[in-house]
């Protein structure tokens, strides 16, 4: 039989549009993307609008800062003209005193220096001997040629008293000297120009080394600050050495022959600086931690081949201690001991032109010293002496072109010899 059934059609349902959903979902996607470009160019113009008012800022409190700083160097300039104003009235009056007073504040009250000096050559001239060696003394502090000729000019007037003569003569010698330094530049001899240097049998070693190394190891510091100074240290020796060789039973270290013996007032026991910078320049830190490089050459010059040079004891040790010294503050530091000439000028070029504009230079000679037309020279072992004179040597002059030419920090330079002049032979 057959059997009936109903088949009933099937019908295809129709398969998901995707393509019609992406764009039913379009205008939500892009009003997304359109809400994130929008806010992001907010915050992009926001960012910029804050770093334009920062900008406008800056440059706003820098120009307020600038006015500032006008109007305080206005007001600073107004001050020392008033304060110039009443050191000029001073220096008219006729009461010694206040010209006596005006004359050693005027330096630190005008800031043309050309004007300072002109007014206290001036004053050099005055009635009353106090403003007068006030004058001279000021225009010894100076680093200029015009202050070195003004002092020559005193110096050569015949009609002043000799205590004003000596003084503008031996301040003179200074500025010329302090002149010709490099700057940032200190040179501390054992004795002025002319003068000698001693070793000591009580001291064990040269005079000025021994208070030089006691000086740096914290004698020099006056003030207590863990810092020596220049002018600290070259206060201490020069107080300290005449005190010590006067009197004493001491050996020069000079060269022999046919030496110009200097003047027996005094300075020939006394310690001279040359100074180009401030006074305040530190030679040594106390204090550990000390971040600037700082390199030392220390010689010492005690035997030498010339049989005719007077005979030193101590030079090596005086050497060996200030080196100690050195190395315990951190200062990098090279020996040399009984050297020939070219091996003292070969170290020094080397080092030297191997500094930075930010390393100090430390430099310390012991030995044999003279001085030949006014030129101070270093006694290397092999100095060889004749009947015409002395022959090697290193002129300190040539240590100053090498600091010439290669700019540092600061340098320091110590020297235990003598510098008097000599005709047929050198001492130290």
């Amino acid at each position: 039989m057959w059997e009936y059934r109903q088949f009933r059609p099937r019908v295809r349902r129709p398969s998901k549009d995707h393509s019609k959903d992406v764009w039913d979902k379009a205008p939500i996607v892009t009003s997304v993307i359109s809400s994130v470009v929008i806010a992001l160019v907010g915050l992009y113009v926001s960012s910029s609008f804050q770093k334009s008012q920062l900008a406008v800022t800056r440059e706003a409190n820098a120009a307020q800062l600038a006015i500032t700083a006008q109007k305080n160097q206005s007001d600073v300039r107004i001050e020392e003209l008033r304060l110039a104003s009443q050191l000029l009235e001073s220096l008219v009056s006729p009461d010694s005193k206040k010209r006596r007073i005006a004359t050693l504040m005027l330096p630190s009250a005008l800031s043309n220096q050309q004007m300072t000096q002109q007014i206290l050559t001036a004053l050099t001239d005055d009635s009353d001997p106090g403003v007068r060696v006030a004058a001279i003394n000021k225009l010894g502090t100076a680093t200029t040629q015009q202050a070195a000729l003004a002092l020559e000019g005193v110096h050569a007037d015949a009609s002043r008293p000799e205590a004003e003569r000596a003084l503008a003569r031996d301040l003179a010698t200074k500025v010329a000297l302090n002149s010709n330094l490099p700057r940032n530049t200190a040179f501390l001899f054992a004795s002025a120009p002319g003068g000698l240097a001693y070793e000591l049998d009580r001291l064990g070693g040269g005079v000025f080394t021994h208070y030089l190394v006691k000086g740096l190891t914290g004698e020099a510091d006056r003030d207590g600050d863990g810092v020596v100074r220049i002018d600290e240290l070259a206060k201490y020796v020069d107080q300290a050495v005449p005190q010590e060789i006067g009197g004493a039973d001491v050996l020069g270290r000079s060269v022999r022959f046919n030496p110009i013996a200097p003047k027996n007032d005094g300075s020939k026991f006394k310690p001279f600086l040359e100074l180009s910078g401030s006074p305040d320049l530190e030679v040594i830190s106390l204090n550990p931690g000390v971040a600037t490089k700082r390199i030392a050459l220390v010689v010492g010059v005690e035997e030498y081949q010339a049989t005719s040079m007077l005979k030193l004891r101590y030079v090596r040790s005086d050497a060996q201690k200030v080196a100690e010294t050195f190395k315990k503050v951190g200062i990098a530091t090279t020996t040399l001991l009984d050297p020939g000439e070219a091996e003292i000028k070969g170290a020094l070029k080397r080092i030297i032109t191997g500094l930075s504009p930010e390393d100090s230079f430390y430099f310390y000679f012991a030995g044999h010293g003279w001085s030949t037309s006014g030129e101070n020279m270093l006694g290397p072992s092999d100095l060889r002496t004749t009947e015409k004179g002395v022959v090697g040597g290193v002129s300190i002059e040539e240590l100053k072109n090498l600091l010439r030419g290669t700019p540092t920090r600061a340098s320091f330079a110590f020297f235990d010899v003598c510098r008097n002049e000599i005709v047929f032979s050198a001492s130290r």
